[in-house]
């Protein structure tokens, strides 16, 4: 897993300022039961922060692991319940999890997050 500390939220910022383009990101870590990442969006007055987490329902191959399933539908719960847009993640079947933060309040929920995949998908 990739650490992130305030030098990559600042990468982040000069990326945004130097790009066309609206949206910026930086992966955290990727498993084969999900990914996540923090990224910043062009806003107008200022960039937007958000903190983005994809849950696999099943493997590649389309099995499906019910202890997996059930750790997950943990997750997601908790996740609903801190503030996070749950969605179907088109053509694949995983769901992502996206929540808007402030540049003051991405560290912290970054440490939170870290500690719930420690506990639910590990």
């Amino acid at each position: 897993m990739t650490t992130v500390g305030r030098q990559d939220i600042n990468e982040l910022l000069e990326k945004i300022r130097n790009t066309r383009e609206k949206e910026v990101y930086r992966l955290v870590e990727k498993t084969r039961d999900f990914r996540w990442g923090i990224g910043v969006r062009r806003a107008a007055e200022a960039p937007s922060f958000f903190l983005e987490l994809i849950v696999k329902l099943s493997t590649n191959d389309g099995a499906i692991d019910i202890a997996s399933l059930e750790r997950t539908i943990v997750l997601l719960r908790l996740l609903h319940e801190r503030g996070y847009a749950l969605s179907f993640q088109d053509g694949s079947p995983a769901i992502a999890c996206e929540k808007g933060l402030t540049e003051q309040s991405l560290m912290k929920e970054y440490r939170e997050i870290q500690g719930l995949l420690r506990t639910h998908l590990r």
